[in-house]
């Protein structure tokens, strides 16, 4: 039975407008590191979900992206330009949706924007 991670990174600055949504199974602190490479900017995780089936974190790491292609935030791949409050109203759709084949619902990084 494996688990598996669907993540949102952003660059560890309050102003960032960048987020890199993902799905990984096993280590989030590998997948990050692998990221981190090519971004001369440190990278931290700012929200975090758990699945135990990897159908559902696919169909989960899509939901973001769908919706923020929807609104026009999606830049490129599986990076989007937002504010953070978007991607809070994205994650709550989300959970809505994902509730019975998620494990856990984390906030690791303060949002300090507001609006």
């Amino acid at each position: 039975n494996s688990l598996w991670w669907v993540y949102v990174l952003r660059e560890d600055d309050e102003n960032s407008q960048y987020f890199k949504v993902g799905v990984t199974k096993g280590s989030l602190t590998d997948r990050i590191r692998q990221l981190q490479t090519g971004n001369p900017r440190r990278l931290v995780c700012a929200y975090r979900r758990l699945y135990v089936v990897k159908v559902a974190a696919y169909a989960a790491e899509k939901y973001l992206l769908g919706f923020a292609k929807t609104c026009k935030a999606r830049i490129q791949g599986e990076w989007i330009r937002a504010c953070p409050s978007f991607v809070e109203t994205a994650l709550e759709g989300l959970d809505e949706v994902s509730a019975p084949y998620r494990i856990t619902r984390e906030k690791l990084v303060p949002n300090h924007h507001q609006g």
